[in-house]
C-alpha cells in the first residue's frame, strides 16, 4: 500500500476519533448538568475539560503522524533484478 493511502487512512481515523470524542463530551456535560446542582463550579467540569484536552492532544498527534507518513516519508521502490549469469555459470560447471 502506498504511503499516501496509509496517511489518508490515519487522517480519517483521527477525524473519526474527533467526532466520537466531541459526541461523548457533549453527552457527559448534559449528564453533569442534570446531576450536579452546583452549575459551572461543579468539580466534574474541570475533569471533563482535562479529559477533552488530553483526548484532543492524542488525536492531534495521530493527525500529525498521518501527515508525516503522507508527505514526508518517500515512497519506497522495490527493485528485483534477475541475475542470468549465475545460471550460465552453473551450466558451465555441469559440463566440465
Amino acid at each position: 500500500m502506498e504511503n499516501k493511502h496509509v496517511g489518508w487512512i490515519i487522517i480519517g481515523l483521527a477525524g473519526l476519533m474527533t467526532i466520537i470524542t466531541l459526541i461523548f463530551n457533549n453527552a457527559l456535560k448534559k449528564i453533569h448538568e442534570l446531576s450536579c446542582g452546583m452549575g459551572n463550579t461543579c468539580p466534574a467540569y474541570q475533569t471533563i475539560r482535562t479529559q477533552t484536552f488530553l483526548s484532543l492532544s492524542i488525536i492531534l498527534i495521530v493527525l500529525i503522524i498521518g501527515l508525516v507518513i503522507m508527505f514526508v516519508k518517500p515512497n519506497e521502490k522495490i527493485i528485483i533484478k534477475k541475475i542470468k549469469e549465475k545460471s550460465k555459470r552453473l551450466n558451465l560447471i555441469k559440463l566440465e
